[in-house]
């Protein structure tokens, strides 16, 4: 129940310092996150507190419950990931990412997979990575993984280069509205890779990609 109620709260209060932000990619090295939550510290330092409380709040939850929730798990690993409260630590968010992994959530195996293949706060293996992604296709088809799956085949990155194989994945997380695989799809019916050439269907997927970012 305490992780709960502090979780609504860390929610809320993250959602309001996010409309201040600035836009940053989840895996990239930008001291604009560390210089973001400095500038909240010292502009609005109670509001900054209380995020920070309910941060530390998540954690001893975890810690003194027993409490084993993957989603506050996954929380916590974003938190240090994007830096909003806490000065951010790849480190720290791999490793939360992981524990969620371990009660089989597709989202934070996909994550896992990334911080693998990229070498983000922990060591590069990208055997180890393509074994997250499909640790993370069967428990839940998810399309983030089926995307950087899809995408190891068509590059050949660990795995023989199979455009074929590639394909397949990349459509089935194009068709969960993943927008990067249907900017992908739209590439691949173009050039006729993994699928027979057709420029109005790669027309097709490219609207769709282009769509749903409205």
């Amino acid at each position: 129940v305490l992780a709960f109620i502090s979780l609504v709260i860390f929610t809320i209060i993250s959602k309001l310092l996010s409309s201040w932000r600035v836009i940053v990619f989840s895996f990239g090295n930008n001291p604009a996150i560390d210089e973001y939550t400095e500038f909240v510290k010292v502009t609005n330092k109670s509001l900054w507190e209380k995020c920070f409380g309910h941060f530390n709040e998540l954690n001893e939850a975890l810690a003194s419950d027993g409490d084993e929730d993957s989603y506050i798990m996954k929380r916590i690993a974003y938190t240090y990931l994007e830096g909003t409260i806490v000065i951010h630590d790849y480190v720290e968010s791999t490793k939360w990412f992981i524990k969620a992994s371990e009660f089989g959530d597709a989202e934070a195996l996909s994550k896992v997979g990334e911080a693998y293949m990229h070498g983000i706060g922990i060591e590069k293996d990208i055997p180890k990575a393509l074994e997250y992604y499909k640790r993370a296709i069967v428990a839940d088809g998810y399309d983030e993984a089926l995307l950087h799956l899809g995408l190891c085949y068509i590059h050949w990155c660990g795995v023989p280069r199979d455009f074929n194989h590639g394909a397949t994945l990349m459509i089935r997380a194009a068709l969960q509205g993943n927008r990067a695989a249907q900017y992908n799809m739209g590439y691949l019916y173009r050039e006729g890779f993994g699928v027979e050439k057709n420029i109005e269907e790669s027309h097709r997927w490219y609207e769709l990609y282009a769509n749903n970012g409205i």
